[in-house]
């Protein structure tokens, strides 16, 4: 199974600058109400509203993804050029494999705020920028594993692990922006890594796209 970073993703252009494998957002948590954001000023009493969005960002160069889809239709196949599609069978069994596979690093550890684990496997939830974020944005493992409504008709499900502290509670960077273009890309913030789960014949079968 191999793995991209999250990096990856955020800074992957898609051809025709269509956002379908990268995402500007990879590993942010967006908030950009259609008002702005309402800021209180304690020391002056006052309120007022300025026209930024918050972003929540985790260490995205820490954080190892693996990306599947629930759906397996025309679409998709066109907007990635698939050649072929492995299905999985036993979604379960995969999973266990997955977990096995894992570095050593990528389980549970105990922290000054209590125990976290550093993988998940889970569908991807999607939301629109000007949706609350609640308690998402400071827990860096749902910011993986959510996405902007853009990307919905994807259908995704992602496998994600970290060696770090990544997905300690709070361990993201709060910045106040006014983005007008895409961030420069970090190349030097690229990882992948390939985790070995055998013989995966008896739980998923490919299938061959006529084209």
């Amino acid at each position: 199974m191999f793995c991209w970073n999250a990096a990856y993703y955020r800074d992957y252009e898609d051809a025709k600058a269509a956002q379908v494998v990268g995402d500007e957002y990879e590993g942010t948590r967006l908030y950009r109400p259609l008002n702005g954001l309402e800021i209180n000023n304690l020391t002056q009493h006052t309120q007022g509203n300025i026209q930024r969005g918050a972003e929540f960002i985790t260490k995205a160069h820490e954080i190892f993804v693996y990306c599947v889809s629930m759906a397996f239709n025309d679409d998709l196949i066109k907007e990635f050029d698939a050649k072929a599609c492995v299905e999985i069978c036993d979604p379960l069994k995969l999973m266990q494999r997955w977990q096995k596979a894992l570095p050593p690093e990528a389980h549970v550890t105990s922290g000054a705020v209590g125990d976290y684990q550093k993988y998940v496997c889970r569908r991807v939830s999607y939301y629109h920028g000007h949706d609350l974020p609640g308690s998402v944005w400071a827990i860096p493992d749902l910011i993986t594993t959510t996405k902007l409504k853009r990307f919905a008709y994807q259908q995704e499900y992602r496998f994600a692990y970290t060696k770090t502290d990544a997905f300690r509670f709070e361990n993201v960077r709060v910045e106040l922006v006014d983005r007008k273009a895409r961030t420069a890309p970090k190349p030097e913030e690229h990882f992948h890594e390939m985790l070995y789960l055998g013989d995966l014949h008896d739980i998923c079968r490919i299938h061959i796209i006529n084209s």
